[in-house]
């Protein structure tokens, strides 16, 4: 089970459908990505969609860049450090700018890679990769030194090479055309054909996205980069879902991404989790905050904390899921303790209840355990499952009161002028191919 904490973007929202969209997270738990917002200003009479670059710290707003209507930006990633890549001026895909961000101050990479480039991975040494329009080459740039350290041809036959990622040995993942490719220092090797690439672990293990059939569409698959040739496996889907695509994978070889059901691969998404050897778990299923649906998750650190996007009550934002400490059965009775002729109907209170929150009602429950517990004729075992019981019943109150204050707001500022009450749908939200199509492809 994961604790769930909504990721807010500026609060200057004045009209239509704003969102968050996380891209990265590092092992501090720190995030990188996007916000998106309705905003006037004095170039035109009606509201502006602004894309900003966004950093948060843990699920608290920490930095986002500058904007005006030709400069909207994205950052994709971040390091252990906290260094951001991305790109700015998005609006033409032949002039936008790579860039990376270190301290708040954002720099250009166009002087070194040339017009029209994307930055999209960073590793903790500060070596950057992407692609530019202006070439067929993928570049791995070095921030602390301002100079590209490599190009990256593409794979003969192919016309265009694309890097998505690097990990801390310095390899680099991406695709030439529709064939993915690892590239550590000796030129690139083709893995196979993928559709879509999604990262590489510090192993060396790529995850992506193969081409099926419709409706199916496309397949979540995982390739070990050092094998001797190597190729994609297949990881399995959530049980009752068609297809998926695998978008990161952390050094424990656990993927995330995002799964639908026959003929709802631009529509209704869920995000899920797949454990390395294991199976494929739809997220939704794993938090028990009511209201959410938990569409598409983007990126996985080595902590096995989660960021991606959703809708909160009906409310698109962005969101970041932390493994709980304690799994919310192990007070169950039974689980720890036997205590003999205690018999409690679940759920608690016996159905039809009023809508109650999962956590409140969590902690009624292990409250009446507790209450029960005072019945147990072994001293030493009746304090030790009373103190338990309090113990998890404080962990439910602590949950319900932290997710009432990480609420998204649910209405529009009041200062918000009122023609731009009206609903303007959000285009940055539209799905291509099951995935958020990125500037540059």
């Amino acid at each position: 089970m994961y604790r769930i904490q909504p990721l807010a973007g500026p609060t200057s929202v004045y009209a239509g459908e704003g969102s968050v969209i996380p891209f990265g997270i590092n092992a501090a738990g720190d995030v990188a990505g996007s916000s998106s917002a309705w905003l006037w200003h004095s170039s035109s009479p009606e509201p502006v969609l602004a894309l900003m670059g966004t950093l948060w710290q843990g699920a608290a707003l920490r930095f986002t860049q500058p904007w005006n209507p030709s400069n909207s930006s994205i950052l994709y990633a971040l390091n252990a450090a906290g260094d951001a890549v991305g790109v700015r001026a998005i609006e033409n895909t032949a002039t936008a700018h790579g860039e990376f961000v270190r301290g708040g101050v954002a720099y250009d990479l166009s002087s070194a890679v040339g017009a029209g480039s994307f930055v999209r991975g960073i590793n903790d040494a500060g070596l950057a990769c992407g692609w530019s329009m202006a070439r067929p080459d993928a570049f791995v740039y070095d921030t602390h030194t301002g100079a590209v350290v490599s190009w990256i041809a593409p794979l003969p036959g192919t016309s265009k090479a694309r890097a998505y990622g690097i990990n801390n040995a310095g390899c680099v993942v991406g695709v030439s055309d529709a064939v993915a490719f690892v590239a550590d220092g000796g030129g690139a090797r083709g893995l196979g054909p993928a559709s879509f690439i999604g990262g590489i672990n510090d192993a060396g293990t790529v995850c992506g996205s193969i081409g099926k059939p419709t409706p199916q569409n496309y397949a979540p698959a995982i390739c070990d980069a050092n094998a001797a040739a190597p190729a994609f496996a297949e990881i399995p889907v959530p049980h009752g879902f068609l297809g998926a695509h695998a978008t990161a994978i952390n050094n424990h070889g656990v993927v995330v991404g995002s799964c639908w059901r026959a003929g709802s691969i631009n529509t209704a998404q869920s995000a899920y989790v797949y454990t390395d050897g294991g199976a494929s778990t739809d997220l939704n299923t794993l938090v028990a905050v009511a209201g959410w649906h938990l569409e598409y998750a983007t990126s996985v650190n080595d902590a096995g904390q989660i960021v991606g996007y959703g809708a909160f009550q009906g409310r698109r934002t962005g969101f970041l899921l932390s493994p709980r400490e304690l799994p919310p059965d192990s007070w169950k009775l039974g689980h720890k303790w036997q205590v003999p002729d205690l018999v409690i109907p679940w759920p608690w209170p016996p159905r039809p209840e009023p809508p109650m929150r999962v956590e409140k009602r969590d902690a009624l429950w292990i409250l009446a355990l507790e209450e029960l517990a005072h019945e147990i004729s072994d001293a030493a075992v009746r304090e030790t499952v009373r103190r338990e019981l309090i113990e998890a019943a404080r962990q439910s109150l602590e949950n319900l009161a932290e997710n009432i204050t990480n609420e998204p707001p649910s209405t529009v500022p009041a200062t918000a002028p009122a023609q731009a009450e009206a609903h303007r749908p959000n285009p940055h939200l539209a799905l291509k191919d099951g995935r958020l199509p990125w500037p540059g492809e």
